[in-house]
Parts: C-alpha cells; sequence; structure tokens
C-alpha cells in the first residue's frame, strides 16, 4: 500500500487516471518494444488504477472480510464476501462465480479492497 493517500488525491479527477502503486512499466510488460512505447501502453493497460482501487475502492483501507471464501476472488462456483471498515458505516459487497465456462466478479475484492467487475467466457 502507498504512502496515505489525501482527500484531495480522491477529488482530483486527473489523479484518477494514473497509477500511484506502479507507475512504470515492471520489465516483464512489453520488454521488446522502446521505453516510451512501453510506458504509453502501461498507461492504458489500466487508466482508471487510482480510481478503482482508492476513489471507489478501499484498498487504502484497513478492513476485515466475511463471507465464504474471504481471500479469495474466485472459488469453483458461487463465491461471495462482504468488507468491512473500521471508520466506514457501510459493507462492501462482493460476489464471483466460476463454472460452465463463465468467470464473473463483481464489487469490492477480497484480496485488496479495490473495486472492479470482470466477465470471462469460455467457447471452448
Amino acid at each position: 500500500m502507498p504512502e496515505k493517500i489525501s482527500w484531495r488525491q480522491k477529488i482530483n479527477p486527473i489523479w484518477w487516471f494514473g497509477n500511484i502503486d506502479d507507475p512504470e512499466p515492471p520489465d516483464w510488460f512489453e520488454p521488446t518494444q522502446l521505453n516510451y512505447e512501453r510506458r504509453r501502453g502501461w498507461r492504458f493497460r489500466n487508466p482508471f488504477h487510482n480510481f478503482f482501487w482508492y476513489v471507489l475502492g478501499i484498498a487504502d483501507k484497513e478492513f476485515t472480510a466475511h463471507g465464504k471464501a474471504t481471500e479469495n476472488v474466485f472459488v469453483d462456483g458461487l463465491n461471495y464476501t462482504f468488507l468491512k471498515t473500521k471508520h466506514l458505516p457501510v459493507c462492501f459487497p462482493f460476489i464471483s462465480y466460476r463454472g460452465l465456462g463463465i468467470k464473473f466478479y463483481v464489487g469490492w475484492r477480497p484480496d485488496s479492497g479495490a473495486f472492479g467487475l470482470k466477465l470471462t467466457i469460455d467457447r471452448r
């Protein structure tokens, strides 16, 4: 987790487009491209990282997870979790499913606190 994120950062729409956790591309990302191409590609790979992790998400807060599989995003079948922080009076829900060639999730991830959604359909 990065240093404390201020409320000023969280209300700044320009900051939403950044990636405070990994501002530079790692070595494994497009190693054959030129450096400026790698940086541009890295920024477009996940342009709303800060927004989903720290504005909508609670990745900068301490939280506890309650539910079926509290440390995993996916399990076989249905998974559900509720995240609870010390200072916010609401629960943050998460639901995922893996099976029948479908894999999806929506909500606040129990492994990080980031908000997200994903849908993958296996067409075999």
